[in-house]
């Protein structure tokens, strides 16, 4: 989230990038524990592939995770320069900001902290991001068309004579 944060705020490219620091819990980084990843699944627990992945998009679909993405060269070149440190995961009984240090080859350092990760009550997703994560996930089941229809009767969930028009929708065959 801090570098997505930080990638809006400030036009990094990756080939100006000489190194990314990001600052995590000991327990997220134990569970990010692939270096790097040799295929999808590993890549989902892989904090360089999530970072270098999203410095290059801008963002993080389902279709990242799969094994031909993580053999973009692209990425592979800049797995290497993305470091993860596990710091204690509370001072004073609240929990430590995640940080990202970007460090460009001019010697140029932005840095982004983040406390509640994106989707959390603290920082809700807006609508257009919760939409286009359903998307992202729906659109491996079902058409374009139907996925459209259903988060349109989402929007008037409120204004529906009856819920079927809803859960027929959703409903996959």
């Amino acid at each position: 989230d801090a570098l997505l944060q930080l990638r809006k705020a400030v036009d990094i490219r990756p080939e100006q990038v000489e190194s990314i620091s990001c600052k995590i819990s000991r327990t997220q980084a134990r569970n990010l524990r692939f270096p790097d990843p040799k295929n999808g699944n590993e890549s989902k627990f892989s904090m360089p592939y999530c970072i270098s992945r999203a410095l290059l998009r801008g963002q993080l679909t389902l279709e990242d995770f799969e094994d031909p993405a993580i053999k973009e060269p692209r990425v592979r070149a800049l797995l290497p320069r993305v470091s993860v440190i596990g710091s204690e995961q509370k001072l004073g009984g609240k929990p430590l900001d995640n940080e990202v240090v970007v460090k460009l080859k001019n010697g140029t350092e932005h840095v982004c902290k983040t406390t509640e990760p994106k989707g959390d009550p603290k920082n809700p997703m807006t609508q257009d991001e919760l939409f286009n994560k359903f998307r992202d996930c729906a659109k491996r089941r079902l058409e374009t068309e139907k996925i459209e229809k259903i988060i349109e009767s989402i929007m008037k969930i409120d204004k529906l004579g009856n819920i079927k028009e809803l859960t027929d929708r959703v409903t996959y065959l």
